[in-house]
């Protein structure tokens, strides 16, 4: 290793490094692959060797073994031996059987009727925003829409009252910590106390769901654990409800406020999509290119493989960049620049391969709903105020961003 991809690897661990890694990201692309001991992983850093990666051929999924390693303890924190149940992790043989639970569900006719009903919501949460910068010249996106639009979202696909876990969102936050790539001893305990309360409360609702079944995924779940045990047991239904919350409310979220964020530094392009609201569609994937929400996920090699002209052995643990993927110049003219309409393949933000994210194609709907909206009714947006960052290298977003506009609310 060079000691320009050694300080590269130190600084990304940084506060600096975390909120901006892509400088960091541009230097590592130089490189082969290296181990980094921060992530206990060789980083991997090109696109062609995240695609690679995320292929699936020669490529798994953490499992026990891989907790084992990078928490000896692990077994006894609940929170994590919930996470080695979720999609996530787990062995290659069990995630088709999880994954294809919740694909049942998903159905095209689903996704529509969802994204129907949620359309009178985010009106609603964009009144308020505006309400609160016309009142008092500026509001928080995050506060505002980011953090309640997906917990609105998720209870409403879950068939759970929404006041109900809107208070869960600092559940949330600690749990998707422990995808980071060092923990301590009190971010566990952290997670074991959210993950409890997060229990307790989806105990409550899969005996409502027995009692009363509706046509929503939290009674689908327990249906087909009630009738099937052998296809969802009865921790990995509690694991999958916490791991739907989570990922449900922090990913789209962080994409929200992001995409937000890409918007404020490109005013033209805020123009150029109010005159052309069909452009919408194409910004999302810009948005997910440019600052994915997902900034590293996690395999492991099933066989001898190369990658990227390095020979890695079976077992060996990768962290797989998606973010620098997303950036590199090879692939992507200009990379650094948010550009909608670009040409190139798709960014790997959802992932990819037998692991392709399952909530993509709904979040993508959600966000074409939401920016076209928020566009329209607020072409002039702007930042108010320096932006709060979560300053984490996985899930990376923020925590608040204020904005201001001119409004005027009887046209608005």
């Amino acid at each position: 290793m060079t000691s320009d991809c050694h300080d590269a690897l130190k600084l990304l661990g940084t506060e600096q490094g975390r909120r901006d890694p892509y400088p960091l990201y541009d230097r590592l692309r130089a490189h082969p692959p290296v181990y980094d001991d921060r992530h206990q992983a060789t980083v991997v850093v090109r696109y062609a060797d995240c695609a690679q990666a995320l292929s699936g051929r020669g490529f798994g999924r953490p499992d026990a073994a891989w907790v084992k390693r990078r928490i000896p303890t692990w077994e006894h924190h609940p929170a994590v031996r919930c996470l080695m149940r979720t999609m996530q992790f787990g062995d290659v043989e069990s995630h088709p059987r999880r994954r294809g639970v919740v694909n049942r569900f998903f159905t095209k006719r689903r996704i529509a009727s969802h994204i129907a009903a949620e359309s009178a919501t985010v009106d609603a949460l964009i009144d308020d925003l505006v309400a609160r910068i016309a009142t008092r010249g500026e509001a928080d996106v995050q506060e505002v829409l980011s953090y309640r639009l997906p917990s609105i979202s998720i209870a409403r696909v879950l068939g759970l009252p929404e006041h109900e876990i809107a208070g869960f969102r600092s559940h949330s936050l600690t749990l998707a910590n422990l995808l980071e790539p060092q923990l301590s001893e009190q971010d566990l305990y952290a997670a074991d106390l959210s993950f409890h309360d997060l229990l307790e409360y989806f105990e409550h609702v899969i005996e409502a769901c027995r009692r009363r079944p509706g046509e929503n995924l939290a009674s689908h779940l327990v249906r087909v654990h009630d009738t099937t045990p052998e296809i969802l047991s009865r921790d990995e239904l509690t694991s999958m409800f916490t791991s739907i919350f989570v990922a449900g409310t922090m990913n789209t979220s962080n994409f929200i406020g992001n995409g937000v964020a890409a918007l404020l530094d490109s005013p033209g392009t805020v123009a150029r999509l109010r005159a052309d609201p069909g452009l919408v569609r194409t910004a999302m994937t810009e948005i997910l290119r440019y600052d994915a929400p997902m900034q590293v996920t996690r395999r492991i090699t099933v066989d001898t493989v190369e990658l990227g002209g390095t020979t890695l052995p079976a077992g060996a643990e990768l962290a797989v960049v998606l973010g620098s993927a997303n950036r590199d110049p090879s692939v992507y003219a200009a990379p650094d620049t948010f550009l909608v309409g670009r040409s190139g393949p798709p960014p790997l933000s959802f992932g990819g391969g037998p692991f392709y994210c399952i909530g993509a194609a709904m979040a993508q709907e959600e966000g074409a709903l939401i920016f076209t909206k928020l566009v329209s009714r607020l072409p002039e947006l702007r930042a108010a105020g320096s932006a709060e960052h979560n300053l984490r290298s996985v899930l990376r977003g923020f925590l608040h961003l204020p904005v201001t506009a001119t409004v005027d609310l009887e046209s608005s």
